[in-house]
């Protein structure tokens, strides 16, 4: 059995096999190892299949010392922006240290799981990998017993985590965000939670349904994934088991629904596993889950590969294992790219973000969206009491009214139409309420127009479409003198999300030092319907800003002047940002008048004349 176990755990699957088969031949092998040596041998040889089809396109990644230590790191839980990452953690880092049963410290005691939280570098941009901050604990929920992360909400304003209680097994609790500080949690409410092991949860991007595991009695075998659904008094019930398509004899954990709440990935010990648990997605089409698949290669091993998530966008995946490819230690958190599941199937979605505005301060908030199409709620979500910032998913196929609620102010309506959408989005919208009290002192609009969210655009314009289109016409060649006499190839940028810094980064390399005609780029710094609110005395050492009133009733400020290249404005840019001022931007100017440059790269200007 041993020489079968190593055979297997180097990935030499055949030889595995065969030295397994000769150990079941042989009469004095007990039933425990001879049923061993079967599971080990189902496993190589689905294995065998599997490797045989790695996908060469897929990348997993380890994410690096910052994240990953010598210690435990795994569930990972990823903001449908990537800009968070929380995660659950075990080890010298731990509240209490080595513990014993009675939680006294003792040096040959247990660390207990911890949960931390890290967030992306503002300078992320600027590398060709992520670039995540140190981790730090979570704060006032952990204690010196275990508390695990196990499901984010969509607007980040709800966590779910295990806690371990010998009485229960195992029960699944939340806690709520307020500010910047997460609540007391809370056990579930409803049926979900028994006497049996309840350890891990997804819930749907509309908060009414949940997926969670559970080795109570009455299911397929081992740990089981079940469906729960939100009822009017908040608790949770209608409790039933997914079925043998999903759930087999052995153990199957770790759910999680993507945004798009039809796509489920999973861990599984059986199925088609290459051993111990491997991840796998299925689809719900038509009433029913499809027959899961088994990820493959390279992110299924001979290891337990777990807590498998996916980004809103389906671009990149984030799950944990041990031993794989530049461990740091024991389970670590790996980084996949593409998501092995959305290669030839992305997601269609709307995910709606930005700000909420009381009076021009942030302010938590309860939005209620309506499905109006088919005349449901679609789902509560929340702006954070502190920063603002929202969240919202929403699905294909209907018009939403969205409905903002602020104590003491009057209720804020927006609608968007997504009936004919085909593919994913983010919508970046700032939401503004104001009091009778404030308008009529500050001689203001209540519902302030919806505006561009802080760190949304590098390079933007707001020309009403006749203008785009009038700037089309055009002719745009280059001027005289090296390098602006060169012609330079931008069809690769074309339909790349310029909001993305790191496609702006990339932009920014290719053409900075690049010229044409009538071309030219001015640095903004603000951009307000109503200009007395903004004030920017720490920049009077870059000079006065030049301001301007656009028929759009926007007022915007420029400063630092004019450049003739990408890279001289953005030189700029980062003088205004290094002296505080985040929220600056480069704008493009042809012939006078702003311009998207998107547009100008949709016709390669800087290859070729604009007819």
């Amino acid at each position: 059995l041993y020489l079968g176990r190593a055979y297997y755990k180097k990935n030499e699957f055949q030889k595995a096999i065969d030295a397994l088969n000769e150990l079941i031949g042989k009469d004095e092998s007990d039933d425990v190892t001879i049923e061993e040596a079967r599971q080990i041998i189902v496993y190589s040889k689905n294995a065998l299949e599997l490797v045989m089809d790695t996908n060469e396109t897929v990348s997993v990644r380890n994410m690096g010392s910052v994240i990953n230590t010598k210690d435990d790191e795994y569930v990972p839980l990823v903001s449908p922006d990537e800009s968070q990452l929380i995660f659950t953690y075990k080890g010298e880092k731990s509240v209490g240290g080595k513990l014993n049963d009675y939680n006294e410290p003792d040096e040959d005691g247990n660390y207990f799981e911890d949960i931390f939280v890290s967030f992306k570098s503002p300078d992320d941009w600027m590398y060709d990998e992520d670039v995540w901050l140190e981790p730090k604990s979570i704060g006032a929920i952990n204690t010196n017993r275990d508390e695990a992360c196990i499901a984010l909400t969509v607007d980040g304003q709800s966590l779910f985590l295990y806690r371990y209680e010998k009485e229960t097994g195992g029960d699944i609790y939340y806690s709520k965000l307020d500010g910047s500080e997460w609540g007391e949690p809370k056990s579930l409410e409803g049926e979900v939670n028994t006497k049996y092991w309840e350890g891990s949860v997804t819930i749907s991007s509309d908060g009414q349904i949940i997926y969670f595991s559970s080795d109570k009695p009455g299911g397929f075998g081992g740990r089981d994934i079940y469906r729960a659904e939100k009822l009017e008094n908040g608790s949770w019930g209608n409790i039933s088991n997914l079925g043998p398509t999903i759930n087999t004899p052995l153990d199957d954990d770790s759910p999680f629904l993507h945004l798009d709440r039809k796509t489920l990935y999973f861990s599984s010990k059986g199925h088609n596993s290459i051993g111990g648990y491997d991840v796998f997605y299925s689809v719900y089409e038509d009433g029913v889950w499809s027959e899961p698949v088994n990820m493959g290669a390279p992110v299924n091993t001979t290891e337990d590969d777990l807590f498998y998530t996916a980004t809103a966008d389906g671009k990149h995946g984030y799950y944990s294992t041990a031993h794989g490819k530049g461990s740091q230690g024991l389970q670590d958190i790996y980084a996949v790219t593409p998501d092995p599941g959305r290669i030839n199937m992305a997601p269609v979605a709307a995910l709606l973000v930005g700000v909420v505005f009381a009076n021009d301060e942030p302010t938590g908030s309860e939005i209620t969206v309506l499905d109006e199409t088919n005349d449901r709620t679609a789902g509560t979500f929340y702006s954070n009491t502190a920063s603002g910032n929202y969240r919202i998913a929403l699905l294909p196929g209907s018009k939403y009214k969205i409905k903002v609620t602020v104590t003491d102010f009057e209720e804020h309506v927006d609608e968007i139409d997504l009936e004919t959408l085909k593919e994913y989005i983010e919508v970046s919208n700032n939401i503004y309420l104001y009091s009778e009290e404030f308008v009529a002192e500050n001689e203001v609009q209540e519902n302030k127009p919806l505006e561009t969210a802080k760190t949304q655009t590098l390079i933007a314009a707001t020309l009403p479409v006749k203008e785009k289109e009038k700037a089309k016409e055009k002719k745009v060649v280059p001027v005289p003198g090296s390098p602006c006499d060169e012609m330079v190839d931008l069809s690769a940028f074309i339909g790349k999300d310029l909001n993305k810094e790191k496609n702006y980064n990339k932009l920014l390399a290719a053409i900075g030092e690049y010229c044409a005609d009538e071309l030219e780029y001015k640095v903004q710094i603000g951009a307000y319907r109503f200009p007395q609110n903004f004030k920017y005395p720490y920049l009077s050492q870059f000079g006065e800003a030049e301001i301007v009133d656009y028929p759009d009733g926007i007022t915007r400020f420029t400063m630092g002047g004019t450049h003739t290249t990408l890279k001289a404005a953005d030189e700029m840019r980062q003088k205004f940002r290094k002296a505080g001022q985040d929220d600056a931007w480069v704008i493009p100017f042809y012939d006078g008048q702003r311009i998207f440059m998107e547009d100008l790269i949709q016709v390669n200007f800087y290859k070729q004349q604009v007819n």
